[in-house]
């Protein structure tokens, strides 16, 4: 194992029959009073081998590895929720087609990440 991995155990979705009709979920807002919050079941995985990857970031394509590392210096204020929604999302969408060759891009979600301290 290298030196810059580690392993860990992981919990992935239970290969159980009701995923074969019902798809996962799990909701965010309060669930009606008959419904679960969620429907997801999970099972643990021991021995799962993660690599830091920022030592090996040119050796990542989306050809090979399903992913690849793109940089890119965002002008957005990301404290501005506007400005989320009308540069970083436009901009996102610009550098997509620009590096895969796509004719149009869709953002149909973002998370924002932020600490609670600013």
């Amino acid at each position: 194992m290298p030196s810059s991995a580690l392993e860990a155990q992981l919990h992935y979705l239970a290969p159980l029959p009701i995923y074969d009709h019902v798809k996962p979920y799990g909701l965010l807002v309060p669930p009606p009073p008959s419904q679960p919050r969620t429907n997801i079941q999970t099972c643990p995985y021991n021995g799962i081998v993660i690599t830091d990857l920022r030592r090996c970031e040119t050796e990542m394509s989306l050809d090979t590895a399903g992913f690849e590392f793109i940089k890119h210096r965002s002008s957005c204020d990301f404290d501005l929720k506007e400005s989320i929604e009308e540069q970083y999302l436009q901009e996102s969408s610009d550098l997509l087609k620009a590096e895969l060759g796509a004719e149009s891009i869709y953002v149909f979600d973002y998370t924002v990440r932020a600490n609670e301290d600013v």
